[in-house]
């Protein structure tokens, strides 16, 4: 599946706290989507979500009920988010299901990388009217090569991607499409981050990327782009189900990255 096939928004997220834990037990480890409401959940207007380390995502799924809330259904398409079921009432103001905002420290691949003014569409030959309606940019995220603690924390991700698809209700493991999230690029892992701006923004003025002071620096061109330094990645995990195949595809929604 391309990534113009699924719709996902980006760059608008507040996050409140909270770290993270749930069941590292396979069979449990699926999310629980029976009640009779549908679930859903505004993941940009929202006033919390629960930040967790990428690497932590196993002890996540011992604290928290996961539940892959909608965010998005048109037609046979519908986007999920990966959110906790908040237990008891929900308060005032807040919505039942709270979004997850894994945080991730790597560097940005050099190849595949469409981080710049440009996006994806620096190559993708896009219609104007799509560009508008869908601004788009990806690149591969890995870990530091030199960096021990970052080999440690990127150890667990080929594992961590498999607890992921044991959470789609449904589905076994082998159904869910990871290929827009996961890739082993000589024994080093990787994963995809994608942005998809809201209609009439831009890659040139709303690519949430920031340098080291928190002032957002976009690439104009692969030629400047920071290479082989150290990024802070914020994201959710997302899933999108084409009804019309009964296929589900995870991938990593890119809310932000700052330099370190």
């Amino acid at each position: 599946m391309s990534d113009d096939a699924m719709s996902s928004h980006s760059n608008h997220s507040n996050s409140s706290d909270s770290n993270s834990m749930r069941s590292d037990d396979d069979a449990s480890m699926r999310s629980d989507d029976s009640d009779d409401i549908e679930p859903w959940v505004d993941l940009y207007n929202g006033k919390e979500m629960i930040l967790t380390p990428f690497q932590d995502f196993a002890a996540t799924l011992f604290r928290f009920q996961l539940v892959w809330a909608v965010e998005n259904k048109e037609g046979t398409q519908t986007r999920h988010v990966l959110c906790h079921r908040r237990q008891g009432a929900t308060p005032p103001g807040r919505q039942a299901f709270v979004p997850l905002l894994l945080d991730h420290f790597g560097e940005v691949a050099r190849d595949g990388c469409f981080f710049t003014r440009l996006g994806i569409d620096a190559v993708a030959g896009r219609a104007a009217e799509e560009i508008y309606e869908a601004p788009m940019a990806t690149c591969w995220f890995q870990q530091r090569p030199h960096d021990k603690l970052s080999i440690i924390n990127w150890r667990p991700t080929s594992d961590i991607v498999r607890k992921l698809t044991n959470t789609v209700p449904g589905t076994v493991p082998s159904d869910v499409d990871t290929s827009m999230l996961f890739r082993n690029r000589n024994g080093i892992p990787q994963l995809k981050l994608r942005w998809q701006g809201f209609p009439g923004e831009t890659t040139a003025g709303d690519l949430p990327i920031y340098n080291e002071h928190g002032i957002q620096q976009i690439p104009a061109s692969l030629n400047t782009f920071p290479f082989a330094q150290g990024f802070h990645a914020g994201f959710t995990f997302n899933m999108h189900h084409d009804g019309d195949t009964d296929s589900h595809t995870v991938y990593a929604n890119l809310l932000r990255i700052v330099r370190a």
